[in-house]
């Protein structure tokens, strides 16, 4: 399967989406669930063609800034296939402005909060670690090109949208060679030229 798919796929029709359930835990194909992960909150969609045969890619998804935890829109983007997709929150952050050490230990946090969610996941459902991909957001757009700049190996394509790149993050450049990264943001959007610049960058 071809991670950039996810950006390519156009969907006409509803989105299937379960109520939340905190209880114990049993995949259900086509279904979304609500559960607690040692970084909080987190909701978790199975895709309607999950099965236990193969492991699973993963899309890790960060909301816009004001907005909660949902799967919906890459439900939309995959049609509720081929991939398993988690509703991320955000890690607690010191201050409201933060300088760059400050800000490189956020982020460090964020990464170990996926890690610890990847592998309570692992866990409960045949996922591929290997095979995970980022996406946000404006917000979540912003952490996840720090996230993949910081530290490329953690993931196996990003997607962000309606946001740019922090730079000055980096003491050590890393290769981005096998990466999969999509940038858009709308030709309206405020972020647009943040996006451009984060394409040049990337």
């Amino acid at each position: 399967m071809r991670l950039p798919t996810i950006i390519l796929i156009t969907v006409l029709g509803s989105v299937c989406i379960a109520e939340p359930n905190a209880a114990s835990y049993e995949p259900t194909p086509g279904k979304e669930v609500k559960l607690t992960s040692p970084a909080g909150d987190i909701l978790v969609f199975v895709p309607a063609d999950y099965n236990e045969s193969c492991d699973w890619p993963v899309i890790f998804y960060y909301h816009g800034q004001g907005e909660t935890l949902s799967t919906e829109r890459l439900q939309t983007a995959t049609a509720g296939q081929g991939f398993v997709i988690v509703s991320m929150e955000f890690a607690p952050m010191p201050a409201e402005h933060l300088n760059i050490r400050q800000y490189k230990t956020y982020v460090e946090q964020e990464m170990k909060n996926l890690g610890a969610v990847r592998h309570m996941l692992q866990s409960k459902l045949r996922i591929n670690p290997k095979m995970t991909v980022l996406a946000g957001v404006s917000r979540g757009g912003w952490l996840v090109s720090s996230m993949i700049d910081y530290r490329p190996q953690i993931a196996s394509a990003a997607l962000i949208t309606c946001a740019g790149i922090k730079t000055g993050m980096l003491d050590t450049i890393f290769t981005l060679k096998g990466k999969a990264i999509f940038i858009g943001a709308g030709e309206n959007d405020q972020n647009l030229s943040a996006a451009q610049k984060a394409a040049a960058y990337f």
